[in-house]
């Protein structure tokens, strides 16, 4: 029964609740930048994604790093991943998801928490190229998610590309996480969000017939924002509704099947998660996948008082160490 329980000791004092934990760290966190060489990976359906790699000499195996809605690899979380794993002596890929890396996909489609074949074919990829590295991944809240979906839907795969798959903040169920969203300071993330997509929608009608793009102004929830745009951009039946978007992506529903490693690390106090984002069943009945409740964080915080490395950051090298 891997229910682990959490040695987070909690953020710096002035960081009081969980959108303070979840704000502060990802705007006034100051992170050097990587130095990063672009890889473009093609893929099989014709889009591309591109790979930033980083410390190449690191000879302890390689740490993929997914990032979550609307980030990149850019991201201070992600810098601070590869920065804290590269000093360690580790290699480092991360991915931009598609349209995140500063140039527009190729295809009609953009990228949702489903798209767990992407990350096979990186892992498939980096194997190719580094048959000798151990790889390993860890993904930050739709990046988890991603993750969490390949280990559960494609356990076999998984366990042959990844030594371990650790996931922070992860919207185990996209539907209950929706509904924390529901509330006045919850849209305020949301309308964030819908900014930065709708950008992008738009720079895709440019080249691709998107419908509805005058309603962006007027959406006020994700109900909306998904009938008009996920649904349609990713080949549902006219006839579909956003729940049954929300259950294809939520990887809740299949980690009990996972065969690697896996560490599931969710604060309490996140303001993006709710419901059975919290569940518990599949690490007591799963022996390969650890669930860690902590009382404080936010989402994709975990800062911690007086150095300069999160906790996300200590405890995914601890983990990918011990396999």
């Amino acid at each position: 029964m891997p229910i682990l329980q959490s040695k987070y000791s909690g953020p710096p004092l002035a960081q009081q609740g969980g959108h303070l934990q979840t704000i502060w760290p990802n705007i006034f966190r100051s992170v050097p930048s990587v130095a990063y060489r672009r890889e473009r990976l093609e893929l099989d359906d014709g889009d591309f994604l591109d790979l930033d790699h980083s410390y190449p000499t690191g000879s302890k195996g390689i740490l993929v790093i997914g990032h979550g809605l609307e980030g990149s690899a850019d991201r201070p979380y992600v810098r601070g991943m590869a920065h804290y794993f590269g000093e360690r002596d580790w290699q480092i890929c991360a991915i931009n998801f598609r349209s995140c890396s500063g140039e527009m996909n190729r295809l009609r489609r953009m990228y949702h928490h489903g798209d767990y074949p992407d990350l096979l074919a990186v892992g498939q990829h980096l194997k190719q190229t580094f048959p000798n590295q151990a790889l390993a991944y860890v993904g930050f809240s739709m990046g988890g998610n991603i993750g969490l979906n390949l280990v559960a839907r494609k356990p076999w795969a998984a366990e042959e590309l990844f030594k371990a798959v650790v996931a922070f903040s992860s919207p185990l169920s996209l539907g209950d996480s929706i509904k924390s969203l529901e509330t006045p300071i919850g849209r305020v993330y949301s309308r964030r969000f819908w900014k930065a997509l709708g950008e992008k929608l738009h720079a895709k009608a440019e080249v691709h017939d998107i419908e509805g793009l005058e309603t962006l102004s007027k959406i006020g929830d994700w109900d909306a924002f998904d009938r008009a745009f996920s649904l349609p951009l990713h080949d549902y039946p006219a006839d579909a509704v956003p729940e049954d978007f929300y259950r294809d992506v939520s990887p809740v529903h299949h980690l009990e099947k996972a065969r690697t490693p896996t560490l599931v690390v969710q604060a309490l106090n996140d303001p993006m998660l709710g419901g059975r984002c919290y569940d518990t069943a599949f690490a007591k009945t799963n022996d390969m996948v650890f669930l860690e409740h902590t009382k404080q964080g936010g989402h994709v915080g975990f800062d911690l008082p007086g150095v300069p490395w999160t906790y996300a950051e200590k405890r995914t090298f601890e983990f990918v160490s011990d396999f």
